[in-house]
């Protein structure tokens, strides 16, 4: 008779290896996935070794100390921790409180932008923000490996990441890198599922947690590659988790009105309806650093005055007679230099503008101009042009090189005409930023571009090599092309969806357009003929009068477009319908007007590519007055002249070879929306059968790993229960029972006295082995299959 053996075991929990294991990877994912995240988002440079490192140290620290310690020890550093923390910021050690305030910063300008205080651009670049992240992870990694450690309130674990998770949310201008976000999503799957497993025994639920690890790191990477990151639908996503923050803090307070509900609005004001005839966030058409062309319609903005200019000319002038002098003045907020997936956004300019031994002459400025922001921007607003125009002795600004500026400057010296500083720019700045992101076009909008019905056939000549214009007629050519395109009318209706913008203006279909859809079309044919070009958003006070104050309106907001010319810098053009008359006295006609070389200088990347680089030391520049005008053709100090090198027929300006022939294009540009479509389904098809099976092997090498430690087993019992366990899984899997012999063997082993002998083993295998290898050969199709996968060979 079979006797049951009662044993009661009291289950230890203690800490052990694996425990440990287990926290420290968990602790890396989240620690190192949300500060990666963060940085991402916010185009910041953490070193990525450094921060994994850091992390690592930590969670082994506090994960060692947590499991020697008594709870009373590691509540106290817990406790301890943030109040050193808040020490070292208070009195910046480590530079800690630049580092928050650069938090601050990034936030206020690129997500919630009616953030209260003033926080000014970081001087030490990203090196204390830095500092200040991995001292705060710090304490998350404390946290993260006591509650893991301990198994208690796990969820609360999350809390400390919401900060930078939110905050790379909110910034609806950029997506944080897929890989960070896929890796903090591991640490979150593996804490919660920490968390169910908690009731368990340790050694069993860490077991089995060490062995899901696999497959949700698999899953993960997976799924990240069915959605890869360009296939985000960012500002849905955006809009969806701060409309919920939004939701839920109006709950929590039960008032509307208050400055966290201010907050959430103004950030998702960087997101419009394109259904909204309103528009009450005055700067944001042109203050967060992102356009998505897919939303612009009707031009209906408020009546509200944002600005005071104040303009005084400078009597002490004695630059050429002639320059503009108007009631005209262009006020630039930023410019915008990539354009992706009908998105215009601006990128970080990391290279060093000007060469180390530069020394530009100083300009005389026409005039000195005061503008007062009467609405709250985080970024400067300055006219055209301010660059070495100083506004005493020994100081003048440098806001042309860049797309923007946040110094909270308001006073300027400007004039309607550049300075000539001669070849200034650093080798890096003109390779890696103006004559690479500057000249960028996406290449379904190239070929799209180049088929459009209203392209004109001198476009597609010197596209195609087999035209050759100067630099400056390009830029005449476009402006005026486009310019003629379609009427200005501020109700233009929005574009089709899925319409790539550019392409789209360029047809027949549409019928009009306001200041952003000719300024970015500017933008794109300009570059596909190797022209650097930039788009411009600001406004237009064309009623600034000399020792008056003027006011400029919501409803001024304009847009226009930039080219690069090596000894000028960034010289501004406007396409727009309306605006010839104004834009003629600051771009390149004007210009060209006071320095007639212009006509033959190369500024495109064909000459670019063909000029040596520039001598730091340029006598020219040494000897010449520093109190000199900015542009006089009777200075010695001439410019240096670039021959615009022939375009090789069949050569696309960058250097790529192209269709000999204008108007013929290859086989790929052919292919219609539908084709594509088929193809992007079908390449889908192959990816998620191809992870399919990766999956599928990985759960193979599980099963197989988790069985053969089963078999493993030195107590022969416990091996005859392991073997039993195998089998009967099976059985239920194709509803066929273990046989009868097999099954009074593993109750033996079970429930006897003793052990049963390596005979009786050997039995229960060969039987069940036997059994299921006859009834198998009755098995077809996702049966056979199956039975395959679970086969082991015992």
């Amino acid at each position: 008779m079979l006797t049951e053996k009662m044993v009661t075991v009291k289950q230890d929990n203690t800490p052990k290896i694996l425990s440990a294991v287990l926290t420290v990877l968990i602790s890396v994912c989240l620690n190192a996935g949300f500060i990666l995240m963060y940085s991402t988002a916010f185009d910041l440079k953490f070193n990525v070794i450094v921060t994994i490192l850091t992390v690592l140290s930590a969670s082994l620290i506090f994960t060692v100390i947590h499991c020697l310690v008594k709870p009373k020890v590691s509540l106290g550093i817990m406790a301890g921790l943030p109040v050193v923390f808040l020490i070292l910021t208070v009195f910046n050690a480590f530079n800690m409180k630049d580092g928050f305030k650069a938090f601050l910063y990034y936030i206020q300008t690129y997500a919630f932008y009616k953030l209260p205080g003033v926080y000014p651009t970081p001087d030490e670049g990203d090196l204390s923000l830095f500092v200040f992240a991995l001292a705060y992870m710090v304490i998350a990694v404390c946290v993260t490996s006591y509650l893991l450690i301990k198994r208690k309130l796990i969820p609360v674990a999350l809390l400390p990441y919401l900060p930078f998770f939110l905050c790379s949310v909110a910034n609806i201008v950029m997506t944080p890198s897929q890989v960070p976000s896929l890796v903090a999503a591991i640490g979150v799957f593996m804490l919660l599922l920490t968390y169910v497993f908690r009731r368990k025994n340790r050694g069993n639920a860490e077991k089995e947690l060490l062995i899901f690890l696999l497959p949700v790191v698999a899953l993960t990477f997976l799924f990240g590659s069915v959605f890869p990151e360009e296939k985000y639908d960012k500002n849905k996503l955006a809009v969806d988790i701060l409309t919920s923050a939004k939701d839920f803090a109006e709950r929590a307070t039960r008032n509307s009105d208050n400055p966290l509900i201010e907050m959430i609005n103004n950030a998702l004001n960087g997101y419009k309806n394109p259904n909204s005839d309103s528009n009450t966030d005055y700067f944001s058409p042109l203050f967060n650093m992102n356009t998505n062309l897919s939303k612009v319609g009707p031009f209906n903005p408020p009546q509200d005055t944002i600005l005071e200019v104040i303009r005084y000319n400078n009597m002490e002038y004695d630059g050429p007679q002639g320059v503009f002098n108007g009631h005209t003045l262009y006020l630039k907020l930023e410019s915008l230099d990539t354009y992706s997936d009908n998105t215009l956004s601006s990128s970080r300019i990391w290279e060093r503008i000007y060469e180390e031994k530069y020394e530009p002459k100083q300009g005389e400025p026409q005039y000195f101009i005061t503008i007062n922001k009467l609405k709250e921007s985080a970024l400067d607003i300055s006219p055209y042009y301010t660059d070495f125009y100083p506004l005493d002795e020994n100081d003048d600004l440098r806001v042309n090189p860049y797309n923007s500026t946040h110094e909270y400057v308001s006073a300027y010296a400007a004039s309607a005409l550049p300075v000539k500083t001669g070849n200034i720019y650093t080798e890096s700045y003109l390779k890696n930023y103006v004559y690479d992101t500057c000249l960028k076009v996406p290449k379904a909008t190239e070929r799209a571009v180049l088929v459009s019905a209203n392209i004109p056939s001198w476009f597609k000549e010197v596209y195609y090599g087999n035209l050759e214009l100067s630099d400056a007629e390009k830029v005449r050519r476009v402006t005026d092309f486009v310019r003629d395109l379609h009427p200005y009318d501020a109700n233009t209706d929005y574009p089709p969806e899925d319409a790539d913008f550019v392409p789209w203006f360029l047809s027949p279909d549409a019928e009009s357009g306001i200041c952003i859809h000719y300024a970015a079309t500017s933008m794109i044919l300009l570059r596909m003929i190797g022209v650097p070009a930039r788009y411009v958003r600001g406004y237009v006070d064309n009623r600034s009068y000399s020792g008056t104050e003027s006011l400029v309106y919501a409803s001024q907001a304009h847009a226009w477009f930039e080219v690069f010319l090596p000894e000028y810098g960034w010289v501004m053009g406007d396409a727009t319908p309306g605006y010839a008359s104004d834009a003629c006295n600051f771009n390149i006609d004007g210009l060209a007007f006071f320095d007639p070389d212009i006509e033959s200088a190369g500024f495109s990347i064909d000459n670019y590519e063909n000029t040596p680089p520039p001598d730091e030391t340029d006598e020219s520049d040494e000897t010449s007055d520093p109190t000199a005008p900015s542009v006089d053709i009777e200075d010695t100090s001439k410019p240096t002249v670039i021959t615009p090198t022939p375009i090789v027929p069949g050569q696309i300006p960058g250097g790529t070879t192209g269709n000999p022939l204008p108007g013929i294009i290859t086989i790929n540009e052919t292919l219609n929306e539908n084709e594509k479509q088929i193809i992007r389904v079908i390449f889908t098809i192959v990816v998620v059968i191809l992870a399919l099976c990766v999956l599928a092997g990985i759960l193979r090498l599980c099963f197989i790993f988790y069985w053969r430690r089963e078999f493993s087993k030195t107590n022969i019992n416990e091996k005859a229960a392991s073997y039993y366990h195998y089998y009967s899984l099976i059985g239920k899997l194709f509803n066929v029972a273990v046989p009868k012999k097999a099954t009074d063997i593993a109750l033996r082993a079970a429930f006897g006295n003793g052990e049963i002998t390596p005979d009786d083993l050997k039995l229960l295998k060969d039987t069940c082995r036997n059994y299921l290898n006859t009834i198998s050969g009755d098995f077809s199709g996702y049966k056979k299959f199956l039975y395959r996968f679970v086969r082991l060979k015992v």
